[in-house]
């Protein structure tokens, strides 16, 4: 039986009544969406603060990555440059033997 056919069998007083269920039952179904539309705009605000977190941590070890890249860059400059003294001191030092004999 439809709405339409259950109403024409029922009373004014049952009509309202009938009419005040249903109504009743939306409310609670309309509350029941609010309720989950508001749980996803917080489970959406977690994810933005998320993701502004994770891009922030990403430039911070980007920043961090090239330091580290510069220091590493500087560390073979000086190893090569202590390398190429420690050559001539060894040169020296083997022409000095050279000339002790």
């Amino acid at each position: 039986m439809s709405i339409n056919e259950t109403l024409e069998t029922l009373t004014e007083t049952e009509e309202v009544k009938f009419a005040m269920h249903h109504v009743e039952g939306l409310s609670r179904h309309l509350n029941k969406i609010m309720v989950h539309k508001k749980m996803g705009h917080q489970r959406v605000d977690k994810l933005i603060d998320s993701r502004r977190e994770l891009r922030q941590t990403a430039r911070r070890l980007r920043s961090e990555l090239e330091g580290m890249s510069a220091l590493v860059r500087n560390l073979e400059s000086e190893i090569l440059r202590l390398s190429d003294e420690l050559q001539l001191m060894l040169e020296k030092n083997a022409n000095l033997s050279d000339t002790n004999v």
